[in-house]
């Protein structure tokens, strides 16, 4: 995923928060160039170019309530 269709996902997401899957959280972490790794109970995103940026998912496949910001 670029970072257009990631952006439009960004929006898709702010527009509607509830329902997505860790697959939609991966191709969008992707799509803004971070990578990731496997932590005990969370998926853990850090950015390629700013090491300081970085998130946990929790790796439940339904993320009821999540809103990226």
């Amino acid at each position: 995923m670029n970072g257009s269709a990631a952006q439009k996902l960004l929006e898709r997401m702010r527009n509607s928060p509830r329902g997505w899957n860790q697959t939609d959280f991966e191709h969008l972490f992707n799509g803004f160039e971070f990578q990731w790794r496997e932590g005990k109970k969370h998926r853990i995103y850090i950015h390629t170019k700013f090491k300081d940026l970085s998130i946990s998912v929790p790796r439940r496949n339904s993320l009821k309530g999540s809103s990226p910001s």
